[in-house]
């Protein structure tokens, strides 16, 4: 027989237990017995894999292309240094993939998935892999239900089962036994791992959990997550593609064109292979992964975290920020600090707060923040709270939903049957039976705790008499007023600050709150966000406009008060198509379809619901706003990176490529060998491109406006700027190769042998100009405005590891004899020297002077 078709009474005891729960130490033997609450891992691809995986990138796969080509013309050290540099690459692509990998995985510890038991009588949070079968299970509405369980109770509960049958609407559960054989979709009586509650409450017996769950036996686990590329690693892509075709055509051109000229063919080939590798920016598809992985663990470090790389840089265009009140532009740590009372008692006050309410107060708090402060005030008017809960049992509630802004509780008082309510003070005054008169002063009162920045609850009764039959519509209707009371939830430290930035770099802030609007709107006042032009629009103003009318609404400081969810689905809906790209707040069950609408969705790591959490795409560990802002500053940090990198690489292929190809087109021989070119490639492409990725972000980063979502990485602009960098980096090497030629006593019009000390001399001159060249250009390369003297040279360290190595390679490349005979080089002369440092400062001044007249731009 199914669980579902057992009485209640014969589960608790074939589980041995009770609605008291277990104990903590049977608890403990039976998650030994039964293992961890969670699925199999998914099996993962060896490591091995991952690193065969590298040599399949497409740059990777032109580069190996070029390599065999290579052996062909019988030029095995061409070769080498080319297979050199895509294994160098494939172990840094390796590593950096290990390492994403692990990060992401070590961000899931930071979002635990928590459960509510009962165990020895007591309500008790904790983590969901250590439920074990025969546990009490309390579910809320947003809770994710972590096993399979059968209900013991439940008050108007509704669950999302689409995740397990597919079912779209929220599906009906409730306490009875099944008879008959029932398919999983009709089950009503017990609630599924993998499943959430979307309203009301329940208290259920685990059956099952881990692999024993109807969730985990559908469970296939071979299935497998595959991580998204970032639209920058999309791009990026294309830009490979791009790159590749360029590659081809430009070695396919040299070629064509030494032949046509009559040079040696192997020459021709060996050149024109060099040349295409050179266009291959190898380091860049690294330098980019770096960059993101790094980003996403700063966010970390500053309490964002991140769920997927997919959304790190996409922060960098947010232009718009829908966030909640509570908890997030507030501290959330609610007191409740004054109250008033309508021809009511302070006892029958104290009693309601208790009575109607979940929050318990044993050794640590545990609840809603809101129904805490109302226990603690009740506490401090010397009220017993345990003892009045036991003395008037529940036996009935209606919960708590965004939509009716209220919850109500039936209590037993002898013979009598009381309901205790309270939530919003304009839906409860709609339901008591009130004078005109009277209703006008409470309104009065309640504005007058709401201007002083108070969050406002109402509270009411009503006799039910002897009956045992409860309604919805019978208990909320002709109630009897009590009393307001208002809580205290000050401003966050660092919000002001926060908004003010907000405000420098042009992101709009929009308030979108449940709260009352003058409650709303002191608020405003004391953060910042509140200006001349500021409005408060009501859920039912919002309700009677068209999408055209609010789309005039949406702008910057606006609040939006009283607002259901699927109101903030609208506003959000709106914005995106007005052009905006909005960041969204939630934290509730409901806020879950304006989260997944929203372009970026942040949830709320300690009050957000675990429905919330998932629906996200990044999680607040501190629910600060600050958290945003700073999370924002990061993402355009990386994207800013990111267009150094490219700028770096490609001004300095192009410079590498112009040198050569001023000697082709006058007849010369070759100012850049193939193997020289090669060598630059494996010594200052990659590492400085890794050390530009982690580069801090600049000074006037949050003082502009958010990029277009639209905007390329590489246009028109840089490419004539990073065209004409590459332009300065060849002339210069190619006049100090004529320079080395006609001092060693060299004619113009004469031959010159390719093997004599002073072609080989005035080649390594070329090779140490552009390595140097490249050097000026990776640390100016570092901020697109400011002066490389400004920001300090010492300030990124990695770049100058980085160029560390770069040096010790032109070192051994120019001055180490084995290395001489492998890439056909000789010292300098020294008036070459003293040429190849003037043009190093001589171009350094120049990148400086390039930033000066393209001040008003990014690079």
């Amino acid at each position: 027989m199914n669980y579902y078709q057992k009485p209640i009474s014969q589960i608790l005891n074939e589980l041995n237990t009770s609605a008291e729960g277990l104990s903590d130490s049977e608890a403990l033997l039976r998650l030994k017995k039964y293992g961890l609450n969670q699925l199999k891992k998914v099996k993962k691809r060896p490591l091995i894999f991952k690193f065969f995986v590298q040599f399949f990138d497409l740059l990777a796969v032109i580069l190996i292309i070029i390599g065999i080509l290579a052996i062909f013309t019988e030029e095995p050290r061409d070769s080498l240094i080319i297979f050199s540099i895509v294994f160098i690459n494939a172990i840094i692509g390796f590593v950096q993939e290990y390492k994403a990998e692990r990060i992401l995985s070590a961000f899931k510890k930071h979002i635990p998935s928590f459960a509510k038991v009962i165990r020895e009588g007591k309500l008790k949070r904790i983590l969901s892999i250590h439920v074990v079968p025969g546990d009490i299970l309390v579910v809320e509405s947003g809770d994710a239900i972590c096993a399979d369980a059968r209900l013991i109770e439940a008050f108007n509960l509704k669950t999302n089962d689409f995740a397990l049958t597919g079912e779209s609407e929220p599906q009906p559960k409730r306490v009875y036994q099944i008879k008959e054989t029932k398919s999983l979709t009709d089950i009503e009586n017990m609630i599924f791992m993998g499943t959430s509650v979307a309203e009301g409450e329940a208290k259920a017996v685990v059956v099952e959990t881990g692999m024993g769950t109807a969730f985990g036996k559908i469970a296939k686990e071979t299935q497998a997550t595959k991580e998204e590329l970032t639209p920058l690693q999309k791009e990026l892509r294309h830009t490979g593609k791009t790159v590749a075709k360029i590659a081809t055509l430009v070695a396919v051109l040299i070629l064509f064109v030494m032949y046509f000229i009559r040079r040696d063919l192997k020459e021709s080939m060996l050149f024109a292979i060099a040349a295409g590798a050179a266009m291959v920016p190898e380091g860049l598809p690294a330098a980019i992964s770096v960059a993101l992985s790094l980003g996403a663990q700063r966010m970390l470090k500053k309490k964002a975290l991140v769920k997927k790389l997919l959304h790190v840089e996409s922060l960098g265009s947010v232009t718009t920020i829908c966030t909640d009140k509570t908890g997030t532009l507030t501290t959330g740590e609610m007191t409740a600090i004054e109250s008033w009372m309508k021809n009511a008692s302070i006892e029958l006050l104290n009693k309601t707060m208790v009575l109607c309410n979940n929050a318990t107060l044993a050794e640590k708090p545990l609840g809603n923040p809101l129904e805490i402060a109302l226990l603690k005030y009740a506490q401090k008017k010397k009220v017993q709270v345990d003892k009045m809960r036991r003395e008037y049992r529940r036996v009935f509630e209606i919960p708590f939903s965004s939509k009716r802004k209220m919850m109500s509780v039936v209590c037993q008082e002898g013979e009598h049957y009381i309901a205790y309510v309270k939530g919003a003070p304009l839906e409860i005054l709609e339901r008591c039976k009130l004078k005109k008169e009277e209703k006008e002063e409470i309104i009065q009162e309640n504005d007058r705790l709401a201007s002083a920045g108070l969050r406002v609850l109402a509270f009411a009764c009503k006799d039910l008499g002897k009956k045992k039959q409860f309604q919805k519509e019978v208990i909320e209707q002709d109630l009897k007023f009590i009393g307001l009371v208002g809580i205290e939830d000050p401003p966050r430290e660092g919000v002001k600050e926060a908004i003010a930035l907000c405000k420098k770099a042009q992101i709009k802030v929009i308030m979108v709150t449940g709260d009352y609007g003058l409650t709303a709107l002191a608020v405003a006042k004391q953060i910042g966000l509140y200006s001349e032009t500021t409005k408060v629009i009501t859920g039912e103003e919002m309700h009677k406009m068209d999408d055209d009318k609010l789309k005039e609404f949406l702008t910057d400081g606006m609040i939006f008060a009283r607002i259901d969810p699927s109101q903030k689905l609208r506003i959000v809906e709106n914005l995106k198509e007005k052009g905006e790209v909005v960041a969204v707040t939630g934290d509730g069950v409901n806020d879950a379809p304006a989260l997944v609408a929203a372009d970026i969705g942040v949830a709320m790591g300690r009050i957000g619901t675990d429905v919330a959490k998932e629906a996200a795409d990044m999680v607040l560990l501190d629910d600060h706003f600050a958290t945003i802002v700073k999370a924002i500053k990061e993402g355009r940090t990386i994207f800013d990176n990111a267009k150094k990198i490219i700028f770096y690489v490609f001004s300095s292929n192009a410079g590498e490529l112009f040198a050569p190809l001023f000697g082709l087109f006058l007849g010369l021989p070759l100012p850049l060998l193939a193997i020289q070119m090669l060598a630059i490639d494996l010594g200052t492409d990659v590492f400085p491109s890794l050390a530009l990725g982690v580069e801090k972000e600049e000074p006037f980063i949050m003082t502009r406006p958010p990029r277009p979502a639209t905007e390329r990485m590489m246009n028109i602009g840089m490419l004539s700027r990073l065209l004409l960098v590459g332009l300065i980096m060849g002339t210069l090497a190619f006049l100090v190769y004529l320079v080395s030629l006609f001092e060693g006593g060299w004619h113009w019009g004469e031959s010159l042998n390719v093997n004599a000390p002073l072609y080989l001399s005035a080649t390594a001159s070329v090779y140490t100009l552009l390595v140097l060249c490249q050097v000026a250009n990776a640390f100016s390369c570092r901020s697109p405005k400011f002066s490389l003297f400004k920001i300090g040279i010492w300030t990124n360290p990695w770049l100058l590891y980085a160029e560390l190595i770069s040096f010790v390679m032109l070192y051994g490349v120019v001055y180490f004899s084995p290395l001489q005979k492998i890439f056909r080089t000789n010292v300098p002369s020294p008036l070459s020297w003293v040429l190849i440092i003037l043009s190093f400062f001589i171009f350094l001044f120049f990148s400086e002077w390039r930033k000066r007249s393209f001040k008003s731009q990014a690079t």
